[in-house]
């Protein structure tokens, strides 16, 4: 899970946390896959404006992640012969000290739907070679 987001050319340089070395990530997983076989993976995206301010106060600042947008996501698994993608959640389950992740996870469950996938921030995607 959120893998590809924290990949960076030099381990020590966050800068090199760009979408081309993200491009080069996918393209060895695609490299290494059989033919027909699967990537199964979820992300951590961008989502809301919500999403974003509450990330960088809960780092005070210092996100060090890159988080993805959806149309990332279709640009990096382009090369595959298929790809799904399906996204979730927008109250998420930061909750857990209140115990409230299972009401988060029944309202999510009714928002979800609603909401445009832009708004959502984790992407499930399924890509078969």
């Amino acid at each position: 899970k959120s893998v590809i987001g924290g990949l960076k050319k030099i381990r020590k340089d966050p800068s090199t946390r760009t979408l081309e070395n993200q491009r080069l990530a996918v393209g060895e997983i695609q490299r290494v896959l059989k033919p027909g076989g699967h990537f199964l993976g979820a992300e951590n995206l961008r989502g809301s404006w919500l999403h974003q301010k509450v990330r960088t106060f809960a780092k005070n600042g210092r996100l060090g992640w890159r988080h993805l947008r959806r149309e990332e996501i279709d640009s990096l698994f382009a090369p595959f012969a298929a790809v799904e993608q399906q996204c979730y959640g927008f109250l998420g389950s930061r909750f857990h000290l209140l115990g409230l992740n299972h009401l988060t996870s029944f309202v999510d469950s009714w928002l979800c739907p609603l909401l445009p996938p832009q708004s959502l921030y984790v992407s499930f995607i399924r890509a078969r070679k």
